[in-house]
């Protein structure tokens, strides 16, 4: 079965979204680096759509641990936002 997840990022400096790379090492509090430059490096661990009129769409085979962690950069690749498992959503500052 397919699920459709559609963002939004109305009012938004978010460029790119990014689905994956779900890391058990991290508790959700913790601060890390992420970047365009990681999911260019491992694009097998990531989905990566640019935000097009305030939206990307994904199409995924399910819901799993490979697809729970989103995180939004900003035009120059640089993480400004992330939903980790178990976590609340989070706006970096840069």
């Amino acid at each position: 079965m397919d699920y459709w997840f559609v963002f939004s990022t109305e009012n938004s400096s978010i460029k790119y979204i990014v689905i994956g790379g779900h890391s058990e090492k991290s508790a959700p509090s913790n601060p890390y680096e992420f970047s365009l430059h990681t999911v260019k490096e491992q694009p097998e661990k990531y989905q990566i759509k640019e935000v097009v009129n305030n939206f990307a769409f994904f199409v995924l085979d399910g819901y799993s641990e490979d697809n729970w962690t989103i995180r939004g950069l900003n035009e120059d690749g640089d993480l400004i936002a992330d939903k980790l498992f178990g976590g609340d959503i989070r706006f970096i500052s840069r």
